[in-house]
């Protein structure tokens, strides 16, 4: 078990998905409803920026090379994988 992945959680995977889902949410919303979109933004913001800074504080210092790392096969018949990976420099750009 990948110990950067929480309860099985690809959290690097969320980081991805969580601005785009939230981003399709605020597509869908009326314009006359600034409250709400400014409330979706919000949880948005709050999700990635709970997601960072939790790689940020399990970050195990003093270490080499890629950290925290997810590879999943996604098209097994032409051998395509999506693969992810955060090092020490890259790991402040995401908090970023």
């Amino acid at each position: 078990m990948n110990p950067f992945i929480v309860n099985d959680f690809p959290v690097l995977t969320a980081l991805i998905l969580v601005p785009f889902v939230g981003a399709v949410g605020i597509a869908f919303l009326p314009n006359r409803r600034p409250d709400a979109i400014r409330a979706v933004t919000f949880a948005t913001m709050a999700t990635v920026l709970g997601l960072a800074g939790f790689l940020v504080a399990k970050f195990p210092l003093g270490t080499a090379g890629f950290v925290y790392r997810e590879s999943h096969s996604w098209l097994p018949t032409l051998v395509v994988r999506y693969s992810l990976g955060i090092d020490g420099i890259s790991l402040f750009v995401v908090l970023l």
